[in-house]
């Protein structure tokens, strides 16, 4: 008798649902951390579950590579493409106007959407939301992909991800994002003055991406910004207001128009590196593509001046760097010089050409006579990437060598198909004087491996 009642009360214990009796903070907690998919098949579980997820769930993350359809659609691109599509768009459309309670995120992730008209629908429910952040990421350009003027009614973001969208004029009633501080426009087309106005009216803006954006012209008033990170193509730019930026990276693509030009609003003209810096006086981590330090000296090249401007620069990086290029060579050791407090230094070099390049010699003149008047005080690590054993990369190295009396790290990662002679090359690496007792040459062609060495890059 007593077996049979230790049997039914085992039973009940293993039926009873012990889930559904948890306090509803602990739910929502479980749900709002669920793909949206399995947070939705969760109304399906009883009554008391049937409306829990959209109630509690106010983050909406669709992802195409996380949902999947059964039928036809196999979420597989190729033969169903446009049934994937189809199915994905139907999918956000239904549980998007399910959802009765509040949505503070809202993320689509896909390769494409089927129409405007369902994108517009979206964006008029969501106006009514109160969305924070918001992000609509796209594997592909598409004509319909453009944002409806209901989207400036967001007031309430604070972060913003766009991707391969169209940006047309914004309203003539647009009064800003006041909230947002950080965007992220990734293939985005949008006019020049759009975006001067966009970035304008969000006062608390911090973090700036524009990756992949064609401008004519490129202009930031943001008081408040403090990174900004740029991947494309403009013909003028300059900074209205940014006193508060201290990481910048810009990397114009190949073929930059030779007028383009670097300008600052207050002189109206280009700026001359040698004498107007104040752009870069508060920056502390730099990445400079190869054209955009030629963008920078479009006006004039720069000049070998003693006075140190760039005081808080302590991160520098050279993207895609021609060594043989003098002109991209001597503004880069100008703001080398000009920064006496770095620490890190990295140069990531262009494929060569080989070692008989016709204008290699003016650049290792060039470097020999720098070496007599550099001085790099603090610097302690230092990489070069897709090191050939050139030349004009020899008398680099020496100079970081010889000119850096803290260097703990020169970590070298070469460009095995263009090296030739590699051995040799070692052996006159470990022989280069150096003037810290502490540098030490770590050369390997694994990036991972590197990446071991605890490189602050």
């Amino acid at each position: 008798m007593s077996w049979s009642r230790s049997t039914r009360s085992r039973k009940q214990i293993d039926n009873l649902d012990r889930i559904s009796n948890l306090p509803d903070n602990v739910i929502d907690c479980i749900l709002s951390k669920l793909p949206i998919q399995d947070a939705i098949d969760t109304s399906l579980l009883s009554k008391t579950w049937q409306d829990k997820w959209m109630l509690s769930t106010s983050s909406l993350v669709f992802d195409d590579l996380d949902i999947h359809f059964s039928g036809s659609c196999d979420h597989h691109y190729g033969d169903d493409d446009d049934d994937c599509k189809y199915c994905f768009t139907k999918f956000v459309n239904s549980a998007l106007f399910l959802h009765h309670g509040p949505i503070n995120r809202f993320v689509v992730r896909a390769q494409t959407i089927t129409s405007r008209k369902k994108l517009r629908k979206w964006i008029t429910h969501l106006s009514m939301k109160h969305v924070e952040d918001f992000q609509l990421v796209l594997g592909v350009t598409h004509k319909d992909h453009e944002l409806p003027p209901r989207f400036y009614t967001f007031h309430h973001l604070t972060r913003l991800e766009l991707r391969n969208l169209v940006m047309p004029n914004l309203p003539p009633d647009f009064d800003g994002f006041k909230s947002l501080t950080t965007m992220d426009l990734n293939s985005v087309e949008i006019a020049s003055r759009s975006l001067e106005r966009l970035i304008f009216l969000c006062p608390q803006l911090k973090t700036l991406k524009l990756i992949y954006v064609s401008l004519d012209y490129l202009c930031i008033n943001a008081p408040k910004l403090e990174s900004f990170e740029f991947i494309g193509s403009f013909k003028s730019a300059w900074f209205e207001s940014t006193p508060s930026l201290v990481m910048l990276c810009v990397r114009l693509y190949d073929g930059v128009l030779p007028e383009a030009r670097w300008v600052h609003s207050t002189y109206n003209r280009c700026i001359d590196l040698d004498q107007n810096m104040e752009f870069l006086s508060g920056i502390h981590t730099f990445d400079a593509g190869m054209q955009f330090l030629k963008f920078l000296v479009a006006a004039s090249p720069p000049k070998q001046v003693p006075a140190a401007t760039l005081n808080s620069l302590v991160r520098l990086q050279l993207s895609r760097f021609k060594l043989h290029d003098l002109a991209a060579v001597e503004t880069a050791l100008f703001l080398i010089r000009s920064s006496p407090n770095l620490q890190f230094l990295k140069v990531s070099l262009r494929r060569s050409h080989g070692r008989d390049n016709p204008s290699s010699t003016p650049v290792v003149q060039f470097l020999e006579e720098a070496k007599c008047s550099l001085s790099l005080p603090k610097l302690s690590q230092a990489m070069l990437q897709w090191f050939s054993g050139t030349e004009p990369e020899m008398e680099l190295l020496k100079i970081i060598l010889a000119c850096s009396p803290w260097l703990q790290e020169m970590a070298i990662v070469p460009d095995i198909p263009s090296l030739k002679g590699e051995g040799s090359i070692l052996k006159a690496l470990l022989c280069l004087p150096r003037a810290s007792v502490l540098a030490e040459i770590k050369y390997s062609e694994s990036m991972t491996e590197m990446r071991r060495y605890h490189l602050q890059f």
